[in-house]
């Protein structure tokens, strides 16, 4: 995905996010916020919003950080969001046995999990048992269930690719309903490479007991949003081979918009303009589309 002028309050508004969870004094938030400001009137129409937010967190980084280890100032957000859903999660497990069609009831929570995105929304603003009460009443805006069931069936390798904490919670459901439909696949659950916003890696993808369910692994990307340039060796072997690819959330959909393949589908919830522009939802629905049905790149 390109950035556009109607990503730039969205990238500042991260930008000031990020700020106060380190606890910079004024001074040194007008310093970050300048330079956020520079870096996106320097930007070219070839940047990408995950680069510019990477960007921006290298520099707040060198500017308070002694770089003896990693640098995540979401990890406490990440662990409260984890923990949230995790005391559902009885209740969530339940309400898909009970259903008539399970897989169909893991794929509607793993869609609403999605709200979880703190790139997307503040971190104060997301009520985490509000919206899992609402989850019956939302509705899609795109539904290719019969293709991916198709692609299930007649799948050995199913590659899982992340998105934040919290939501990953709804993912190990899910994936735990695929594996009592389709108990011979083969389930690989890829997560960023390093910390970035709260999207998750494999510390919070073990936390949540998800190697439970898949084989856990690092996609090799440090972006808020997949982009196969920019990932290791294995992962690149993994999609190649894969029979089936799930991509979750809007940063992995704004990541892979260009790619033109069958075999991949997006679960996520529509939280952007532009994003629901391209795809044809309103902002707020709930989504699970094959790619090759979309319109092409994001742009």
């Amino acid at each position: 995905m390109k950035l556009f002028p109607d990503c730039y309050p969205c990238v500042l508004r991260q930008v000031l996010s990020l700020v106060k969870l380190t606890g910079m004094d004024d001074l040194q938030t007008k310093l970050i916020m300048d330079e956020a400001m520079k870096m996106l009137l320097a930007t070219s129409g070839n940047d990408s919003p995950q680069r510019i937010i990477v960007g921006i967190g290298d520099f707040v980084r060198n500017m308070i950080h002694d770089n003896a280890g990693p640098f995540d100032p979401y990890a406490g957000l990440k662990e409260k969001s984890n923990a949230a859903v995790l005391r559902h999660f009885d209740d969530l497990e339940a309400a898909v046995k009970q259903s008539a069609s399970p897989l169909e009831t893991a794929i509607r929570q793993a869609a609403a999990g999605n709200i979880i995105d703190f790139g997307a929304k503040d971190h104060g603003s997301i009520d985490i048992a509000k919206e899992i009460r609402d989850i019956p009443s939302l509705r899609f805006s795109f539904y290719d269930y019969e293709p991916l069931l198709y692609k299930m069936k007649n799948a050995r390798l199913l590659l899982c690719v992340g998105d934040n904490a919290g939501e990953i919670v709804f993912d190990r459901i899910l994936i735990r309903q695929i594996k009592r439909e389709f108990p011979g696949l083969r389930i690989v659950f890829a997560t960023r490479d390093k910390p970035v916003i709260n999207d998750v890696t494999p510390e919070d993808a073990y936390r949540v007991g998800l190697d439970k369910e898949a084989e856990i692994i690092s996609s090799g990307c440090r972006y808020p949003g997949l982009m196969l340039e920019e990932t290791n060796e294995i992962f690149r072997e993994l999609f190649k081979n894969a029979d089936l690819v799930i991509a979750k959330g809007q940063g992995n959909y704004e990541g892979l918009s260009e790619i033109d393949d069958e075999r991949l589908f997006f679960i996520m919830r529509i939280k952007c303009e532009r994003v629901a522009k391209h795809i044809g939802a309103e902002v707020g629905g709930l989504v699970l589309r094959q790619k090759t049905k979309l319109s092409g790149p994001l742009q």
